[in-house]
């Protein structure tokens, strides 16, 4: 109930930790993602990693490498800062988007399981 903003955009704009790409053609907006610099997790291999978010593309444009040009982008953002992954989430039912992600270079890691009670 009431006002959700699950991206606080405004912040994620005047940061210098994240970087925002948006396809376009036209004019028209294809998609779009961001590249979030976070500290990981101390047992991780490396102390820094790139979030991945915002991934969204319009259906009509999907096919195209559209998808892939937004990754390579904030790929070559992380790595121009020194860090050296990326992560990101993805609903395992969500078959188009895990393959385009594998076609990236992206592996499958570990399957948060969940239980509603």
């Amino acid at each position: 109930d009431g006002e959700i903003h699950y991206y606080k955009l405004a912040e994620m704009l005047d940061s210098e930790a994240v970087h925002l790409v948006v396809a376009e053609e036209n004019g028209e907006i294809l998609g779009c993602g961001y590249a979030r610099i976070e500290d990981a997790e101390p047992f991780k291999k490396r102390s820094l990693h790139s979030y991945i978010g915002f991934l969204y593309l319009e259906a009509q444009h999907r096919g195209k490498g559209v998808m892939q040009v937004i990754m390579q982008h904030l790929k070559e953002w992380s790595v121009e800062r020194g860090v050296l992954e990326l992560v990101l989430e993805v609903y395992h039912d969500n078959h188009a988007a895990v393959r385009a992600y594998e076609k990236f270079g992206f592996e499958k890691k570990m399957i948060l399981m969940r239980m509603s009670l």
